[in-house]
């Protein structure tokens, strides 16, 4: 719920809700504003670890559940 309502602190909302001093951009990989849609779906950094790591996991529930 609170990362629909965007009530988690990413670096975006710190800097541009909260209105602290600071960076907006993304702590991972440094390119791109940190909002919860770009930690969800768009960090190229993310993607090479926690990306694969969720998707291995969902196969496996969807794997057993066939059985």
């Amino acid at each position: 719920m609170a990362a629909q309502d965007q009530a988690l602190q990413s670096n975006a909302i710190k800097v541009k809700i909260d209105k602290q001093d600071g960076d907006a951009t993304c702590r991972m990989c440094k390119t791109k504003e940190e909002t919860i849609a770009h930690i969800a779906s768009e960090c190229s950094k993310l993607a090479q670890l926690e990306y694969k790591r969720r998707h291995d996991k969902s196969c496996c529930s969807c794997a057993l559940e066939s059985l």
